[in-house]
């Protein structure tokens, strides 16, 4: 998923959102999202809290 809501990638629009799926013998065993703008804000707000922001 990129920052505007859209699955499809353009050449102004960032992916914030990635799935990862992972089969073994067409039996899905892992199933995950990353929300990388998520771990962005969250990075921030760790450095600011260190820093006593």
């Amino acid at each position: 998923m990129t920052i505007g809501g859209n699955t499809e990638q353009t050449a102004d629009n960032d992916r914030i959102i990635a799935e990862i799926k992972i089969c073994d013998n067409d039996e899905l065993i892992c199933d995950i999202k990353i929300n990388f703008a998520k771990k962005a804000f969250d990075a921030i707000e760790d450095v600011l809290e260190s820093n006593g922001m």
